[in-house]
C-alpha cells in the first residue's frame, strides 16, 4: 500500500501533502531493505516536508549495508533528498550533498563511509554502531567487511575507537548464538578479531576489557585466543587468568591452535606470565605450522612432539581428562593418532595406559581411567584403522589380550566346569567391542594385520574349536570375523579343521567350523584340492553337520575353479537336500556358476537340484531367523537359475529329473509359481 501511495504521491495524481507523511512512516520502517522503495521515500519525504528527519534516518540506514555499490547507491539517494529539500540539515547530511554533487558516489572509488569518516567520524561510528546492533540482534545477516573496517580507520582512527566500546559491550558469552546446531562466537568478537589482525595497534586499549568479559577461563574460543595472539607485540596488559586461560585451552577438545599461537606470541613478545614450556611453540608459530583452524581436527601439538614428548604427553592427558569431565567438543582422536605419528614417544605411555584401562586391571593414569566406555572405545578404534606407526602393534596387543579369553570358555585343556560362565574380558572392552575391532581392522588394513591374525590363530585353534556352551557365540563370532574377513590365516590348520569337521555333530559346530573353513575354497583353492577326496567322502556319506560343512567348501571351490566340475559335482549334489541352509545355498550358488560356464557339466546334478524344488514347501510363518530365510530363498533362486541355463541346452535332462516326481506339472513350489511357469515354459519350447 505504501509503495501504491508513493506511486501516486510521484505522478501528482492526489493531494500529495494529504498521505505524504503515512507514506514516509511506513516506508522508513523498511530499515535497510529499503532500497526498491528509496525513491518514493525521497519524493514521500519532499511532498511531507519532513522536519522530523525521518527520511534521512532510513536513507542512512542505506549506508549500512553489506553491498559496497548499494551503499553508493544509498549516499547518492540521501544526498538527493538533501539537494532538493527546502531545509537544513546537519553537517554530516550537507557533506554528503556537497561530496555527491562534485562527483556521485556510484562513481567513486571509495565507499562513502570511508569519504565521511575524514571529517565526520562520530558518524560513521553512529552507522557502525546501529549496523552492528542489527547483526548482533540477528536483523542482518553476517559481519561488517573486514576491508571496510581497515579502510575507515586507515582514514580517521576516531571513528573506529567510537566503535570499538559498544564492539566490546556486545562481545560477551551472553551473545554468542547457534548456527546450524554448532556454538558460535558473539558476533563482536569476530568484528575485533579481525581489527586486532589487521590494525592492533588501534585495539589495544579495549583488549583488557574483552579478556575481562570471556578471557578468563578455559576453553577460549579460537577468536579470542586470536586476538591475544594479534595484539601480543603491542602490548596491552594480558593478566595470569588470561594465560591460564589459554594454557587450559591447550589442554582441552577445543581451540588448541589458537591457544598454541598466542602463548607462543605471548613469549615471543616477553610477556612474564607465560613461562618456558611455551617456548617449543616458538619455532613452529614461525614457520606456520601452526596455521589453520581446531575445527578442522588439526592439533598444535604434533609440531612439538619430538621437541619434547614428555610435555607433550602430559597435554595429551589433559585433553582427555577435559574430554572425559565435558564430553563435549571434538573428540581428540586424530590427535592421538596424529602426536603417535609425529613421534610415537610423546603417545607411549597414553597407548600403555588404554591396554591397562580395556583389557586388564592393570592400574593407570586417572585421566584415561575416567574416559567413559564409548570414550575408550572411539578412541582405540580410530588409532588402530588410522594407522599410525604402532597401530598394528597395538592391534596385536588386543589380540593377545583375547587369547585367556578364548580359553577361558573352552573344554580344551580343562579337566572341570571352572569358570564355565566366565567369559569376560578383564578391563573395560567387552567381546563384542573385541569383535568390532577385529572387523574393522580386517577389512580397512588386511595385509598390515595378517602377521598377528596368524600368531593368534596360532594360539586360539584349539580352545577356538571346543567352546563351553556359554561361550559359544563368542567362539562363533570370533570364526566368523576371521573367516569372512581374512580367511588365509586359518590355511595352515586345513588339516586339523578337516578333523574337527568329521567330529561336528550339531548346526553351532557345524557354522563354527565352516566359518574358518569353508572360504578357503575360494581364498585358497590349491590347498583344498589337496583334500578334495576326504572333502568329497565328508560331502557324501557324512552325517548332516560334516556333509554340510564339506559341500560349502566344495561349493567355494567350484566357484573358484568352475573347471574342477568333473570331480566336484557327483560328491556336491549328494549333499542334496540333506544339508545346512547356508551350505544349501552354497553350494546351489556354485552349481549356478557352473552351469554358467558349461551346462552340461553339471548334469549330474540336475536330479538333486529338482528334489530340492519338490522339497520345497515354503518359508516357514514363524519367527524364523533373517539370516536362513535368506539362504533358504536364494537357494532356491539358484536353482531354479541353474536348471532354466541347463533347460536352454538339454531341456531333456531337466524334464528326465522331473518325470520321478509325476513331471513338472505336478510339482509345486510356494511362492515361486510364476518361476515355475517360466521354467515350465521353457521346457514345452
Amino acid at each position: 500500500m505504501a509503495r501504491t501511495l508513493g506511486q501516486l504521491v510521484q505522478s501528482d495524481h492526489v493531494d500529495r501533502a494529504g498521505v505524504a507523511e503515512r507514506v514516509v512512516d511506513r516506508l522508513a520502517g523498511q530499515g535497510r531493505s529499503l532500497h526498491g522503495d528509496a525513491d518514493l521515500l525521497v519524493s514521500a519525504g519532499l511532498a511531507a516536508n519532513d522536519g522530523a528527519g525521518k527520511t534521512e534516518a532510513a536513507l542512512t540506514a542505506l549506508l549500512q549495508v553489506r553491498s559496497p555499490d548499494h551503499r553508493s547507491r544509498g549516499a547518492d539517494t540521501l544526498a538527493r533528498y538533501v539537494r532538493q529539500s527546502d531545509r537544513s540539515f546537519e553537517p554530516h547530511f550537507e557533506a554528503v550533498a556537497e561530496y555527491s554533487e562534485a562527483r556521485s558516489f556510484s562513481e567513486r572509488s571509495e565507499d562513502p563511509l570511508v569519504t565521511l569518516a575524514a571529517d565526520y567520524p562520530e558518524f560513521v561510528a553512529d552507522c557502525l554502531i546501529d549496523w552492528h546492533e542489527s547483526i548482533v540482534d540477528g536483523s542482518a545477516h553476517r559481519t561488517i567487511d573486514d576491508d571496510l573496517l581497515v579502510a575507515i580507520c586507515d582514514r580517521n582512527p576516531a571513528a573506529i575507537e567510537k566503535f570499538l566500546p559498544y564492539a566490546v559491550e556486545t562481545a560477551g558469552p551472553e551473545f554468542d548464538y547457534e548456527r546450524l546446531d554448532r556454538h558460535q562466537v558473539s558476533s563482536s568478537v569476530q568484528t575485533l578479531n579481525t581489527l586486532a589482525k589487521r590494525r592492533p595497534e588501534v585495539i589495544g586499549a579495549v583488549v583488557p576489557d574483552l579478556l575481562a568479559a570471556r578471557g578468563r577461563s578455559a576453553p577460549l574460543d579460537d577468536q579470542v585466543s586470536g586476538l591475544v595472539e594479534a595484539v601480543a607485540d603491542v602490548g596491552p596488559p594480558v593478566t595470569d587468568e588470561t594465560v591460564a586461560a589459554l594454557e587450559g585451552t591447550l589442554r582441552s577438545t577445543e581451540g588448541t591452535l589458537g591457544a598454541a599461537r598466542a602463548l607462543a606470541a605471548l613469549y615471543e613478545a616477553g610477556h612474564d606470565a607465560v613461562n618456558d614450556d611455551y617456548e617449543i611453540f616458538v619455532d613452529p608459530y614461525r614457520e606456520g605450522a601452526l596455521e589453520g583452524s581446531s575445527n578442522g581436527g588439526k592439533s598444535a601439538l604434533p609440531p612439538v612432539a619430538a621437541e619434547d614428548p614428555a610435555f607433550v604427553s602430559d597435554v595429551l592427558y589433559d585433553i582427555f581428562d577435559h574430554w572425559a569431565e565435558t564430553d563435549e567438543g571434538r573428540a581428540p582422536t586424530r590427535t592421538l593418532a596424529a602426536v603417535a605419528d609425529a613421534e610415537l614417544a610423546a603417545a607411549r605411555s597414553i597407548l600403555d595406559d588404554l591396554v591397562a584401562v580395556t583389557l586388564s586391571e592393570e592400574p593407570a593414569d586417572e585421566r584415561v581411567e575416567n574416559l567413559s566406555d564409548d570414550q575408550l572405545f572411539d578412541l582405540v578404534k580410530f588409532y588402530i584403522s588410522g594407522e599410525p606407526p604402532n597401530g598394528p602393534e597395538f592391534f596385536e596387543q588386543f589380540l593377545d589380550a583375547l587369547v585367556p579369553v578364548v580359553e577361558h570358555g573352552s573344554t580344551a585343556g580343562n579337566s572341570t566346569d571352572e569358570g564355565a560362565e566366565g567369559t569376560d574380558i578383564p578391563g573395560r572392552f567387552d567381546p563384542e567391542d573385541i569383535l568390532d575391532l577385529i572387523d574393522s581392522e580386517t577389512t580397512l588394513t588386511p595385509e598390515t594385520v595378517e602377521p598377528a591374525l596368524e600368531t593368534f590363530v596360532d594360539a586360539v585353534l584349539e580352545p577356538l574349536l571346543s567352546p563351553r556352551p556359554p561361550a559359544m557365540e563368542l567362539h562363533l563370532d570370533i570364526a566368523k570375523e576371521l573367516g569372512f574377513g581374512h580367511p588365509v590365516v586359518f590355511e595352515p590348520h586345513v588339516q586339523r579343521l578337516l578333523e574337527a569337521a568329521e567330529a561336528a555333530d550339531d548346526r553351532q559346530q557345524a557354522d563354527l567350523v565352516g566359518y574358518m573353513l569353508c572360504e578357503l575354497g575360494e581364498e585358497t583353492p590349491e590347498t583344498i584340492q589337496e583334500h578334495l577326496d576326504r572333502l568329497s567322502d565328508l560331502a557324501a556319506d557324512g552325517d548332516v553337520a560334516p556333509s554340510s560343512i564339506a559341500a560349502g567348501t566344495l561349493g567355494k571351490l567350484l566357484e573358484e575353479r568352475p573347471e574342477r566340475a568333473d570331480i566336484v559335482i557327483e560328491p556336491l549334489a549328494a549333499g542334496f537336500p540333506d544339508i545346512y541352509t547356508w551350505a544349501r545355498r552354497q553350494a546351489a550358488t556354485a552349481l549356478e556358476t557352473a552351469a554358467q560356464e558349461d551346462p552340461q557339466a553339471i548334469r549330474d546334478a540336475i536330479p538333486e537340484l529338482v528334489a530340492l524344488l519338490v522339497a520345497f514347501d515354503g518359508l516357514p510363518d514363524d519367527d524364523l531367523d533373517w539370516s536362513i530365510r535368506q539362504e533358504m530363498k536364494a537357494s532356491v533362486k539358484d536353482t531354479f537359475e541353474t536348471l532354466e541355463t541347463v533347460a536352454e541346452e538339454d531341456p531333456e535332462s531337466v524334464l528326465a529329473a522331473f518325470e520321478p516326481h509325476g513331471g513338472i506339472e505336478s510339482v509345486a513350489v510356494p511362492g515361486w509359481s510364476s518361476r515355475l511357469a517360466g521354467l515350465r515354459a521353457a521346457l514345452d519350447e
